[in-house]
């Protein structure tokens, strides 16, 4: 962790390699249940455009700070909808 710790809650995005539809995942970090978040927008500005996901491709969550480990954490993602989704990358970004 950063000195003094986590200042914000975090944001954990999911990138399948299809569109997602009506699928439903789900997300727990470090066995806590997450809440879905509408943000899915790139957390660092980035010039490179190709290869990000989109609004059929992404989904996100909020991260509380309080679950975040020094060292290992463990994240869980559960399709309770739909179909299988292939999952392209995972990323969490806090502060």
């Amino acid at each position: 962790p950063p000195t003094g710790g986590w200042q914000t809650d975090g944001r954990l995005r999911i990138q399948s390699s299809q569109p997602l539809g009506d699928c439903e995942p789900a997300v727990a970090f470090n066995g806590v249940e997450c809440s879905p978040s509408e943000d899915i927008s790139e957390p660092y500005p980035t010039p490179y455009r190709d290869g990000l996901g989109t609004r059929e491709t992404l989904r996100a969550w909020a991260v509380p700070a309080n679950l975040l480990k020094d060292g290992l954490n463990r994240i869980d993602v559960q399709m309770l909808e739909g179909n299988a989704a292939s999952l392209v990358f995972i990323d969490l970004a806090v502060k």
